[in-house]
């Protein structure tokens, strides 16, 4: 299944980079997706340590807000058909993360952590430096 089909699947309502008015829309859609499934996540695991509860404090916050530089350079880009897919793959990559969640025990919990930020970071640099 290629990207964009895999995430009208899961996100019905995904608005796509195409269209540069629904970028912000997108980007919304994306973190909320992620967030609620770290949410979930949150409340199954109940107490956990210093440290992981404040990366997962930390990456829930990624989640409630916009990249600001991300977005201001996706404001106003015209991006290519190859950068739009980029973007996509790096999307499902992030969806399929989450839906991960379900399986997630507090000892692994870190070590998910640091891959959702890691393609938060990616997300970002396909912005920036698009391949």
């Amino acid at each position: 299944m290629k990207d964009l089909e895999y995430l009208h699947v899961r996100i019905p309502a995904y608005a796509d980079y195409a269209e540069e008015d629904d970028r912000h829309l997108v980007d919304k859609q994306v973190r909320a997706y992620v967030g609620e499934a770290l949410s979930v996540l949150r409340d199954r695991l109940g107490s956990l340590s210093g440290s992981v509860e404040a990366r997962l404090e930390r990456v829930l916050l990624m989640c409630e807000f916009t990249n600001q530089q991300m977005m201001q350079i996706l404001d106003h880009a015209h991006l290519s058909g190859e950068e739009v897919e980029l973007l996509h793959h790096v999307d499902h990559e992030l969806v399929e993360t989450a839906d991960r969640s379900a399986t997630i025990e507090q000892a692994a919990l870190d070590a998910y952590l640091e891959e959702i930020e890691a393609l938060f970071a990616r997300r970002v640099k396909a912005v920036f430096a698009p391949v």
